[in-house]
Formats: structure tokens, C-alpha cells, sequence
């Protein structure tokens, strides 16, 4: 396992930490050893999803996401079809993602997390698959959310958050406050 970096403390005379770390590929063990050495830096996992609602390696436990938000963290949704479920690859299982991981940490906590691995399967060369066993059986790289291919989808996962009830003030939390607010605080101002 990679060692952690040391304790971080803020820079002398700036009131943020001088980086950002993030989580989205993260060990569980490496995740709690990280999180615990650098209290105070700005946290993130930019882009994963939830295991209660897939049960996946990839995607992080409830107390992953408490402890992230513990942490002043942001959890950022990943919407790829190997983290929301490679058997329910749809919007609404996107929706459900989002709203396990509001109701587990607040919806403060939340953002889109993009990773919108179809785009890249359309400009880089053919991409291998995975020999670390994390694809399912059938799921081939490149693959994506039925209707959420890429951002020019946002609307149609606007349009179900909608749906589904979320407040305009809650979706435009989701879909961009959250993630600029963190940035905001994260990074330094110049």
C-alpha cells in the first residue's frame, strides 16, 4: 500500500490547505489512512457511486460517505454504468444514487461526478479491457448510462431529478453549486 503523505496543515497565511485531495480510486484501507493524515485539507471523491445501491468495489460503503462528510468532504457521482450497475444502467438508477447518497450525508455533499467513459472510447484508440476483474461479464469498455452519454445528457438527468420531486434549488445544488462552492473553498485564490 502507498504510504500516505504526512500531516497537512494549512500554508502560513492562507486559511485553506495548499491541495486538494481525492478519493475516486482509493483502496478502503488507503481511504481511512488518508482521510485520517491530512484533517483540514480539502477533501473529494470526484467520481464513484454507492455500494448500498450497487454493490461494487468501485463504490464507496455508507461509512466511507459519512466519513467524507465527516471531513468536509464532497462526493461526487460517477455515472458510468460500472458503478451505478451494469444491470440497470438507466437515469433512474442515477436518481437513486444520488438520493441514497443525500440521504446518508446531506445534500451538500453531493455533485455529478461525470466520468463519461463513452467520449473517450470515440477519440482515443480501442481501449483493452480491464485485467483487474472490476468489469462485469458483458459490460465492455466505453459503455455508458442509457440517455446520460455524456454532458449534453445533463437535461434528461435534470428532467428526472425533477421527476422525482428535488427542487429546482436542490437540482441546481447537485448539478453545479455544490461542486463550485467546494472549488471555491479548495483552491487557492490568485
Amino acid at each position: 500500500m502507498p504510504t500516505a503523505p504526512p500531516r497537512t496543515e494549512a500554508s502560513p497565511g492562507s486559511a485553506v490547505p495548499s491541495w486538494t485531495s481525492s478519493f475516486a480510486h482509493a483502496a478502503p484501507a488507503t481511504f481511512a489512512e488518508v482521510l485520517a493524515r491530512i484533517a483540514g485539507a480539502p477533501v473529494i471523491c470526484s467520481h464513484a457511486a454507492c455500494r448500498a445501491v450497487n454493490d461494487h468495489p468501485r463504490n464507496l460503503t455508507n461509512d466511507q460517505l459519512k466519513a467524507l462528510a465527516d471531513a468536509g468532504g464532497l462526493f461526487g457521482l460517477m455515472l458510468h454504468p460500472l458503478a451505478i450497475g451494469h444491470d440497470s444502467r438507466t437515469i433512474d438508477r442515477v436518481v437513486d444514487h444520488l438520493e441514497h447518497a443525500a440521504g446518508v450525508v446531506g445534500l451538500e455533499r453531493v455533485c455529478f461526478g461525470g466520468d463519461f467513459t463513452t467520449r473517450l472510447t470515440e477519440v482515443l484508440p480501442p481501449m483493452p479491457e480491464p485485467p483487474d476483474g472490476l468489469m462485469p461479464a458483458g459490460l465492455r469498455p466505453g459503455a455508458g448510462i442509457e440517455g446520460l452519454k455524456g454532458p449534453e445528457d445533463y437535461p434528461a438527468l435534470i428532467a428526472a431529478l425533477d421527476a422525482r420531486g428535488w427542487s429546482p434549488g436542490d437540482i441546481e445544488a447537485v448539478s453545479w453549486g455544490n461542486l463550485t462552492s467546494f472549488l471555491r473553498r479548495s483552491l487557492p485564490q490568485g
